[in-house]
């Protein structure tokens, strides 16, 4: 009979002023991790379950900083978390690094022509509108009128 193992693998890696460092430290337990810490037991399921950003502090050594990266092979701190991390931490120096930029939120360039037909949509929609109001008084009282169909015919209420 096969005996299930207690805990889970977890990846620690350094966070330096320079970023993620590459060497990984590797325990089998939580507990194993949470001693080479020099940290109480529950330590890194603790951060897991509490903190958003999955960050241990090595508290005999006050100036390292340990990311958990990988528990059973799920990715914990993704690289928006890291650029979230160095956007808050100050260093033991009094100063703040961003090795990981923020990316960038770019919107695609319309073409003329595309720019043409959303001011034509636009200016259909203010019309119908205008003339629902003008009319009815309201859309609720333009239920079945036909200006009230041509809207949703605009707004893609059927496709």
């Amino acid at each position: 009979m096969k005996q299930e193992r207690k805990g889970s693998t977890v990846i620690l890696q350094e966070l330096t002023p320079k970023g993620l460092s590459p060497d990984k430290k590797i325990f089998i337990k939580f507990s194993d991790g949470d001693r080479f810490l020099n940290r109480r037991a529950g330590t890194i399921s603790e951060a897991l379950r509490k903190y958003k950003i999955p960050v241990v502090y090595d508290i005999s050594r006050p100036q390292k900083v340990y990311a958990i990266t990988t528990v059973d092979g799920e990715e914990k701190m993704t690289r928006a978390l890291l650029v979230r991390f160095y956007a808050r931490h100050t260093w033991p120096d009094g100063k703040k690094y961003t090795p990981y930029k923020p990316e960038l939120v770019t919107f695609k360039k319309l073409s003329a022509e595309q720019i043409k037909t959303r001011k034509v949509k636009s200016e259909q929609r203010f019309k119908l509108l205008k003339a629902i109001d003008d009319k009815y008084g309201g859309i609720s009282a333009a239920e079945g009128s036909k200006e009230l169909e041509e809207l949703r015919v605009l707004l893609g209420v059927y496709d």
